[in-house]
Order: structure tokens, then sequence, then C-alpha cells
């Protein structure tokens, strides 16, 4: 599956109708579980995606995040969070940005380590992330009507 130029990476804004989004979550899931079974991932879609998740959270010096997120964006975001996180639902948008960021540090690493319990959480969110992106398509999908003369 062809993903984004790796010359542009993280220079693009994390958005929930993005067509690709999904595949590269599924894609970024499969390439950490191979990882994990010790057999030869290719780390290409694990890196595309934390760059973009990377793009949106800020830097420990930064006082704001680097993107603006739209209310969908956020909202798949913190149902993927919720449920690979210790903290069940975020209080606060900082909350959202310390897991974020601490997932995408992880799926960006050039070199990850299998043995690490914190990939299995990463493949963990890229799961969530990639329902959480498709309940997003079936609800904006079930809001269309339907032709007149379909039934």
């Amino acid at each position: 599956m062809a993903f984004s130029n790796p010359a542009s990476l993280g220079q693009e804004i994390l958005q929930a109708r993005d067509p690709e989004l999904l595949f590269l979550a599924s894609e970024a899931a499969i390439d950490i579980d191979n990882l994990l079974l010790g057999k030869p991932a290719r780390l290409k879609s694990m890196q595309i995606l934390g760059s973009k998740l990377r793009f949106i959270t800020p830097h420990p010096s930064d006082s704001q995040p680097r993107a603006l997120m739209d209310l969908a964006t956020f909202s798949v975001l913190c149902e993927a969070v919720a449920k690979v996180s210790e903290i069940k639902t975020a209080q606060k948008i900082e909350d959202l940005n310390m897991q974020v960021s601490r997932i995408a540090k992880l799926l960006s690493s050039e070199k990850p380590n299998p043995d690490c319990q914190d990939l299995e959480m990463a493949r963990d969110f890229c799961i969530a992330l990639s329902k959480a992106l498709m309940d997003y398509r079936m609800a904006i999908r079930d809001m269309r009507p339907s032709h007149p003369f379909r039934k």
C-alpha cells in the first residue's frame, strides 16, 4: 500500500476524515505485531503515523499544539487513547496530548525495542484508532439520507 511521501513526514495534519488514516493505523498495528512476533516488519507505516501524531502534539518546550485538531479527530483520538490508557477519559487536552505524545514517540522511533511492553500498548492504540475511525465513518455514512427509489 502506498502512503505519503516519506520526505513530507510530519508535515500533514492528522484528520479523522483522511481516507488514508484508517489503513495507515491498521498497517501500523500489523507492523508492530510482526515486530513483536520476531517476524520481518516494515516500519514505514508506523513512522508515518507516529510523525502525524507528533505533528499535532506539542513538544515539552512548547505550550501550544503545533496543529489544530478538528472535533472529529479529537473525539476519535480520545476514544482510541481511552481504550489503551490507564486514564479512561481525558479530563484535559493536556492529558490527551501527553498520551498521544508518548505513543507517537514509540511509533516514530527508528529501532523500536520488540521486548518493550509499551510497544504492545502502541499496537493496541493503532487497533483502537482504526476501529474508532471505522465507527466515525459508519456514523457519517448513516447520516446520509438514502436514495428515495432504493429501499
